[in-house]
């Protein structure tokens, strides 16, 4: 019964653990439809995105 009992846990806490995981990816490494975002689309893009990084970094300093 006590090994019944420990799997059972042990599957929850495996299950809850991908869940998260799932959510952090899909909120931090998505554009919200499904689409994993590693790079600029094009060189316009890119350069857009340089300056809202430079501006950022100027904000934090």
């Amino acid at each position: 019964m006590f090994f019944y009992r420990r799997l059972l846990v042990i599957l929850l806490v495996m299950f809850f653990g991908m869940v998260l995981w799932m959510a952090y990816f899909f909120y931090f490494r998505t554009d919200g439809r499904g689409n994993v975002v590693r790079e600029a689309d094009s060189p316009a893009a890119e350069a857009r995105g340089q300056q809202l990084l430079s501006r950022a970094d100027n904000l934090t300093n």
